[in-house]
């Protein structure tokens, strides 16, 4: 997929992840059984997977003027990613994530956005070209939306898809248009929240009423403006709809041991498939095949093994 050129706007985090038996309760102090310091942040992951599954990658975003900055950007190039667009900010920390992951693989994630605050319209107007000449710009919430929906309007301008994770979803009400690009892939949680639903739904192949509903949420993303819709329901894999018809694809089997980057493996497989086949299904097929890749090992790090 050497031909397919990536764009990502997006957070670059150091990521500190405790290893324990359960998720803290509130109020609970608990032991680790581990800890392990990684570059992270929802940007780096996609542009990360894209790059390891072949993409040419561009990221751009911002690092903070401290200890961990030089650290973050060497990583990125070591996984092929080109940084050029990385850019130092004064006075400001590096960001940083601190997660816990649980013997069962789930995960709790507390974010300091750091230097990705700083990511605003007028930053992404010093990377205009760039996202011109992408196949694909890639975006998620862990930045400003002014800097999300500039970034949206300058590649669209250029005839360039976007594929937006809308993740994490703010406090603030999210802007209507921000929805209007070629594919929207949310989680069950953050596609409920955009649909204004907040109790959560299993849906799987074997309940179809229960999937019915998740294509009811679908639709609705999709009338509010996203071209190409996914909802990715973790072990129950991914739903799909067109604005025509609806697919459902279960997930990979496998010995999961970490959740945590299985969404961002998968938005980014996805955006490097779409861009080099121009077919949104196998991009899709392929999505999901590298999310439960990467659920094998910690961070991306199965990714780097294949």
């Amino acid at each position: 997929m050497t031909n397919a050129k990536i764009v990502v706007l997006g957070s670059i985090n150091m990521d500190l992840i405790a290893r324990c038996h359960a998720l803290p309760l509130a109020g609970q102090t608990l032991t680790a059984t581990g800890f392990q310091q990684i570059r992270g942040g929802k940007g780096a992951n996609q542009a990360v997977a894209a790059s390891l599954v072949g993409s040419s990658v561009r990221m751009l975003g911002r690092v903070g003027e401290d200890g961990l900055a030089a650290s973050l950007i060497d990583e990125l190039k070591q996984d092929g990613v080109h940084c050029s667009q990385v850019l130092p900010t004064p006075n400001v920390s590096s960001g940083l994530a601190m997660i816990t992951v649980s013997d069962d693989a789930e995960n709790q994630i507390v974010v300091i956005p750091g230097a990705n605050a700083h990511v605003d319209a007028a930053t992404v107007d010093q990377f205009a070209d760039v996202i011109s000449m992408g196949d694909v710009l890639l975006l998620q919430l862990e930045i400003p939306l002014p800097a999300v929906l500039r970034a949206k309007e300058i590649a669209q301008a250029a005839g360039v898809r976007v594929i937006l994770d809308p993740a994490p979803i703010p406090a603030t009400p999210l802007p209507a248009d921000l929805f209007e690009v070629d594919l929207i892939c949310p989680n069950e949680t953050e596609a409920l929240e955009i649909v204004g639903r907040h109790a959560k739904q299993n849906a799987t192949a074997a309940q179809p009423q229960e999937i019915t509903a998740w294509q009811n949420v679908a639709e609705q993303l999709h009338q509010q403006g996203s071209r190409n819709v996914i909802i990715t329901l973790g072990k129950q894999g991914v739903l799909f709809f067109d604005g025509n018809q609806h697919q459902h694809l279960s997930a990979q089997p496998v010995d999961a041991i970490d959740t945590t980057c299985a969404g961002d493996a998968f938005a980014g497989a996805l955006a490097a498939k779409w861009a080099a086949t121009n077919d949104l299904i196998k991009a899709i097929e392929f999505g999901n095949q590298i999310a439960a890749l990467s659920t094998t090992a910690t961070g991306l790090t199965a990714l780097r093994t294949e």
